[in-house]
């Protein structure tokens, strides 16, 4: 099963967005999961714009999901690391300390 983490600035908005509606389009043929680039958010529940937005598309996520900042496990860990912008991928390849940048996209 591939493993897929989409990442932006404080997983409280853009990359849950992304980890929830893909969990939702791939049932369990792939683990989903989203992270932060930084530690600004970190602890911190899905925002609840980003929650309105969920229940307005009928979309299932984790109320109880809190902003996780993105660590070396996980880079060795997933397989595709998915930055919400070029700025995520940036600054996904500077904390992957070159290791892991093939792993690296831009969505």
């Amino acid at each position: 099963m591939k493993k897929v983490c989409f990442v932006c600035l404080g997983n409280i908005c853009r990359s849950p967005m992304a980890e929830f509606v893909m969990k939702a389009a791939a049932a369990d043929t792939v683990e989903i999961a989203s992270r932060a680039t930084s530690g600004w958010e970190h602890g911190n529940p899905i925002h609840r714009g980003t929650q309105k937005i969920f229940k307005k598309y009928d979309i299932a996520y984790d109320p109880s999901k809190k902003s996780q900042q993105i660590n070396q496990a996980d880079f060795r860990y997933f397989d595709l690391i998915i930055g919400m912008d070029r700025e995520n991928v940036r600054d996904l390849k500077r904390l992957s300390q070159g290791q892991f940048d093939d792993k690296i996209f831009l969505l």
